[in-house]
């Protein structure tokens, strides 16, 4: 039986606050990169004022304050641009055998001739416990793929640390047991008992 092809969006990004955050952002940078020329321009004409001397050389401290005006009004634009892009793409899709996860930069990998499958602990911890059964530490497990494309990590939970749907867990689990990767059916066999285990959400 072949896998549908047909696109599958999990609830990965920020379901609830993704509008907030990107009105957050989007005033941080109203605010924030004004702001950081401000300083650059002060700190930039103090140094210069301290090391001025006469002459040639005088004129020339003249740049320090450009520069560090565009140092930190443009790595405040910088960070500013990427925390946004995060915000809104932030995703995972599964088209048929092939995986998505969107965050700080995308990253696909083909299930069906990936090298191996994992789940382990990530580094990112739960919201709220989660309910008895669901997870055995407070720490979000991820699914861990590698294949010819790379790494790919997926996370089992929303980007607001809420856990996956049942739903989502039996989705990804189907896929992974019409695969032949190592880890794989261990890896959709744990997805089901956690789907079976954890609450539904409205």
């Amino acid at each position: 039986m072949q896998p549908s092809t047909s696109r599958y969006q999990f609830s990965y990004g920020f379901t609830t606050s993704r509008s907030t955050r990107l009105l957050f952002l989007t005033f941080a940078g109203l605010l924030g990169v004004p702001a950081a020329g401000c300083v650059g321009a002060i700190v930039g004409g103090g140094i210069a004022t301290l090391f001025d001397e006469p002459g040639p050389n005088g004129r020339v401290l003249i740049v320090i304050p450009i520069i560090l005006v565009l140092l930190l009004g443009g790595g405040m634009l910088a960070w500013l641009v990427v925390s946004i892009r995060t915000v809104a793409k932030m995703g995972a899709s599964l088209e048929g055998t092939r995986l998505t996860v969107r965050e700080r930069r995308s990253a696909t990998v083909d299930l069906a001739r990936a090298r191996s499958v994992s789940l382990q602990p990530s580094r990112i911890r739960w919201k709220t416990p989660p309910h008895a059964g669901v997870a055995t530490s407070d720490q979000i497990p991820e699914v861990v793929v590698i294949g010819d494309e790379g790494e790919v990590r997926m996370r089992l939970s929303n980007a607001e640390r809420v856990p996956m749907s049942p739903q989502e867990l039996h989705i990804l689990a189907g896929v992974l047991r019409t695969v032949q990767a190592p880890g794989a059916a261990q890896v959709a066999q744990h997805l089901q008992v956690l789907a079976g285990s954890a609450p539904n959400r409205g």
